[in-house]
């Protein structure tokens, strides 16, 4: 059902389950990860496209993938399901992709409180860090050439002086 999903332009039409059906085409699952999604939009309705937010969200739980909503225009979502034409059911909006995947939904009505919203998931999605002892060491190679360089480069202006006499 995800491989549907497509990226292209649907013009003022608002594709939310392709948008949530992409990225988890692009998850790879790793043993003791626990991936999340972050999903922006300007409105909670979705009107279009190949899978429906239902299908999407579905797909998410499935998967243990939590989706952090954030609506960044529009009236905040209310929590309720709706309807459109597009698909069949009710579908969710952004107040309901998160809560029903266990993720959290932010109304970001200023660039202070969507930074606001990012500090937040920040905080509460665990950070992934590199695994300890494994660190490559790292030597610098680019002296040998420079010197090199240099040299050539001053032979070349000697050389360009001692023609030009």
């Amino acid at each position: 059902m995800v491989e549907r999903a497509r990226i292209g332009v649907l013009g003022d039409n608002t594709a939310l389950g392709d948008a949530i059906g992409l990225a988890l085409r692009q998850i790879t699952p790793r043993s003791g990860l626990k991936p999340v999604l972050i999903l922006y939009s300007d409105n909670g309705t979705s009107n279009a496209g190949q899978v429906s937010p239902a299908q999407a969200v579905a797909i998410a739980r499935h998967l243990g993938v939590k989706i952090f909503s954030v609506q960044v225009g529009g009236d905040p979502a209310k929590g309720r399901p709706y309807k459109v034409s597009s698909y069949e059911g009710e579908q969710p909006d952004m107040r309901l992709i998160a809560s029903d995947t266990g993720g959290r939904f932010f109304y970001a009505a200023s660039t202070g409180a969507e930074r606001a919203a990012i500090r937040t998931i920040g905080t509460i999605v665990p950070r992934l860090r590199p695994p300890g002892g494994r660190h490559r060491l790292a030597t610098a190679l680019y002296s040998g050439p420079l010197v090199v360089a240099a040299l050539l480069w001053l032979l070349g202006g000697i050389w360009q002086a001692d023609r030009s006499r």
